[in-house]
């Protein structure tokens, strides 16, 4: 077990390696969820309308 500081002194422990493909795919996944447009394209009228 590995235990890293940084230098506010706050620990880490390593508790576990992936293997290079599990990090590429966990990783594309995680950057997919943020290149997500959140915006509905029927959103503006929504709004002009109105509270419901």
């Amino acid at each position: 077990m590995y235990v890293f500081e940084d230098i506010d002194g706050k620990r880490f422990e390593w508790i576990a390696d992936l293997k290079d493909l599990t990090a590429q795919w966990a990783t594309n996944m995680l950057g997919a969820s943020f290149n997500r447009v959140g915006l509905d394209r029927f959103e503006w009228l929504r709004i002009k309308e109105g509270p419901a």
